[in-house]
């Protein structure tokens, strides 16, 4: 049972010139008990704890009574109450997403249906009725879907701008605010992309395998398998005169669009049969970056800043590793990759660690952070700085990593 009440901390700020480290340890707020670390896990992953993308504001949903749940947040005064649902079973209070001053969640209150509510200081407003709450599209961008009365059959995503009703069937890829979808209509398959400005209407998708619709620079590219090989089309408006059109050996079976619009970069996921069994093939465009028997989701390839390059975690042989197309690190027995940083280049600049029960930041040069019960939020802020959140005893920490700004001549650990 989450028992714990954040509150604001008097000192936020401890600034600190180490021979390897330069930079800040912000003290994001202060829970009233030490949480071990599978509470801390189980909260994050049950959305009853967040933070805003910056990692300098959290949220969390705590059990008031038997009848209520409390949500608050560490930027402003107040707790919110939300009906705690009637057994177990049932979902409850879920946070969608954490602003500095504001924040979003699904919940029950005020007699109203289960939907969204979003929460400012002072002022709860009831935004849409979603009765059900399924999961999430996306890893950052983490876009709720459920069901909804106004949409009777229809998955509904929540995004920022309003409800949008898919078909059942229908393939998403998130990137920024807009939705790329793949949707079934009439027996044939249409693309699209859409977002606060409206519908840009694509055309129908001639592929008859199309696995589904990603961004490619200022277009779309819709990709599947034509004949045996792997197809990439782009598709839409810009696609009247010269569609850029891209083909591989072999079957495609994952792909990711690249978060950037300057860049025309895509990751795909390739199966070659060959005579001793299935190789897959990850590639970055035409690049091939790894190629052997492994295991990937989609959540687990990171984008650069400008989505130049990536990193991907996979497992093979029974062991974690990070691929990059320049670089290959195999981590330790019993480690798994949490959360990655990557450059333009290819070059891994942070990792958190994992080892079943501790997290450890993993920076450039070799450098290392010390064991918590939990790490996550990894990102560089505007000015490049490396940020990551940490637990340490009752504290959520926000740390900001500057040595490598100071330093132009950090040594790799590995390179292909």
């Amino acid at each position: 049972m989450n028992t714990m009440t954040p509150s604001r901390p008097k000192d936020t700020v401890v600034r600190l010139t180490e021979p390897e480290f330069t930079g800040e340890m912000h003290t994001v707020c202060t829970l009233d008990e030490t949480p071990s670390t599978q509470t801390l896990r189980m909260l994050i992953a049950g959305d009853q704890l967040a933070v805003s993308p910056s990692g300098s504001q959290i949220a969390m949903v705590r059990n008031e009574n038997l009848n209520h749940e409390a949500v608050t947040h560490s930027g402003f005064e107040g707790r919110f109450k939300f009906d705690r649902p009637a057994s177990s079973s049932q979902v409850g209070t879920r946070i969608i997403s954490v602003a500095e001053r504001a924040l979003c969640v699904w919940g029950r209150a005020q007699g109203r249906p289960p939907g969204v509510w979003l929460l400012t200081p002072g002022s709860r407003e009831y935004l849409y009725p979603l009765e059900t709450l399924c999961g999430f599209y996306g890893a950052q961008e983490r876009v709720p879907v459920g069901q909804s009365s106004e949409y009777p059959g229809d998955n509904v995503l929540v995004m920022p701008w309003g409800l949008w009703p898919v078909r059942s069937g229908s393939k998403i890829e998130v990137v920024g605010h807009r939705l790329y979808v793949l949707e079934p209509m009439d027996g044939s398959v249409y693309a699209y992309c859409v977002d606060s400005e409206g519908v840009e209407r694509f055309t129908q998708v001639w592929l008859p395998d199309a696995l589904r619709v990603i961004p490619f620079g200022h277009s779309s590219v819709a990709v599947g398998c034509f004949h045996g090989r792997s197809l990439v089309r782009e598709i839409g408006v810009a696609a009247s005169g010269s569609p850029f059109t891209m083909s591989l050996e072999g079957r495609v079976i994952q792909a990711w669009g690249s978060p950037c619009t300057d860049p025309n970069t895509l990751a795909l996921l390739v199966r070659h049969r060959e005579v001793d069994g299935d190789v897959l093939g990850l590639y970055l465009n035409r690049q091939l970056v790894f190629e052997g028997d492994f295991i990937i989701g989609h959540q687990d390839l990171t984008w650069s800043p400008t989505g130049r390059s990536f990193a991907a975690r996979i497992k093979t042989d029974g062991r974690e590793m990070v691929v990059t197309p320049a670089e290959e690190r195999i981590l330790g027995e019993g480690k798994n990759l949490r959360e990655v940083l990557v450059d333009d280049n290819g070059r891994i600049v942070a990792m958190i660690v994992g080892d079943g029960g501790w997290d450890r930041i993993v920076l450039s040069g070799g450098r290392s952070g010390t064991a918590v019960p939990m790490a996550w939020n990894l990102h560089e802020d505007p000015d490049a700085a490396i940020v990551w959140n940490t637990v340490h005893d009752d504290q959520i920490l926000r740390w900001v990593d500057r040595t490598h700004l100071h330093d132009e001549h950090l040594v790799e650990t590995t390179a292909r």
